[in-house]
C-alpha cells in the first residue's frame, strides 16, 4: 500500500505456498495485488534452483511443479525466468525456459566482466534456435 506505483515479484512456488499455509490473510493480500496487476509471479520454478548443474529433465520438473502451482493458485504461470544469485547457467537454458513458457530471463550474475553481454538486454539463442529475452 506504502508504494502504489510499483509492481512487485516474488518467485518460487515453495515461498507462496509457505506463505499459503502459515498466513493465508497475506497471502490472500497477494493474490488480489497479482489479479490487480501490481505484484507478479516470477521463476516459474519450485525452489531456487542451480541452472548450470542440474539434468535438463531435473529443471523441467522445477518449472512443472512451479508453474502449476502458479496456475492452481493465480491463475496464470511465469513467464518471466529469474535467477537472482546465478553462478552459470546451462547452454540449453534457453530451451527449457521456452519449453516452460518462459519467454524471458533475468539474471544477477556473473560480475563485471566475467562473460558479460554486450548490452544489458540481449536474445539468448539456443542451438535448436529457442531463444528468450535476457536482461
Amino acid at each position: 500500500e506504502e508504494f502504489p506505483e510499483l509492481t512487485f515479484v516474488r518467485g518460487e512456488a515453495a515461498i507462496y505456498e509457505h506463505i499459503e499455509r502459515e498466513d493465508p490473510g497475506l497471502f490472500a493480500q497477494i493474490r488480489n495485488l497479482v489479479h490487480e496487476g501490481r505484484w507478479d509471479v516470477v521463476g516459474g520454478t519450485y525452489v531456487q534452483s542451480d541452472m548450470n548443474l542440474p539434468s535438463t529433465t531435473t529443471l523441467l520438473r522445477q518449472f512443472e511443479a512451479g508453474n502449476a502451482y502458479f496456475e492452481s493458485r493465480f491463475g496464470r504461470r511465469a513467464r518471466v525466468g529469474w535467477s537472482p544469485d546465478a553462478f552459470g547457467h546451462s547452454a540449453g537454458l534457453p530451451e527449457i525456459l521456452s519449453a516452460s513458457g518462459i519467454d524471458s530471463y533475468i539474471y544477477c550474475r556473473p560480475g563485471a566482466g566475467v562473460g558479460q553481454p554486450v548490452g544489458p538486454a540481449f536474445w539468448w539463442e539456443s542451438a535448436s534456435a529457442a531463444r528468450v529475452l535476457c536482461y
